[in-house]
């Protein structure tokens, strides 16, 4: 939602009460902070400069962030971009107790079970393989048909993840990944 400021730069996002990270840990506007200090805060101890390098070319216009209750946050854009909230999803939040059980090492973070609050969560990945995803019970929102999820990249296709088709498939259907028929250009 836009804040009423007469240069519409202000968005204030109110975030769903009770939303957990897979983890068991709060959702909240202390998780956000967190997260966008990992991203745009480099003297913050969680700053991760390569995915900061990510972030801020997905999303340029970022400005200022501050807590305004916890359950709500206000981030100021550097212009005018009715846009910023389709850039504001390439930020990826982690729980910041999945950094501190990693002892502080982004690195490790990696090889810990992912803690986002999606209604999936990944239980193993194999680079430029595969992850498995298996379905989280406590999603706040509306259940996910499946009980696990496997993206995996076409073997058949001798290119990475990001050149290839990726392949969704529920294990508990053992349906076979297909490859689309037609590739965006």
């Amino acid at each position: 939602m836009v804040a009423g400021s007469g240069r519409h730069k202000t968005w204030i996002f109110h975030l769903r009460h009770g939303v957990k990270f897979h983890d068991g840990t709060d959702f909240n506007a202390d998780a956000v902070i967190w997260n966008l200090d990992r991203y745009f805060n480099s003297n913050s101890p969680q700053f991760e400069p390569p995915s900061s390098a990510m972030s801020r070319a997905r999303v340029p216009v970022m400005g200022s962030y501050k807590k305004i209750d916890d359950e709500t946050v206000a981030i100021t854009t550097t212009q005018p971009a009715s846009y910023f909230p389709y850039m504001a999803v390439y930020l990826l939040f982690t729980s910041p107790a999945s950094f501190a059980k990693a002892g502080g090492d982004w690195a490790k973070v990696a090889t810990l079970p992912a803690a986002g609050t999606g209604p999936f969560r990944i239980t193993q990945i194999v680079p430029r393989q595969e992850a498995d995803l298996v379905r989280w019970d406590d999603y706040w929102g509306r259940g996910e048909e499946g009980e696990s999820r496997q993206g995996r990249i076409d073997a058949d296709s001798g290119s990475e993840l990001a050149a290839g088709p990726l392949c969704v498939r529920g294990r508990s259907t053992g349906s076979k990944c297909r490859r689309p028929t037609a590739s965006p250009r």
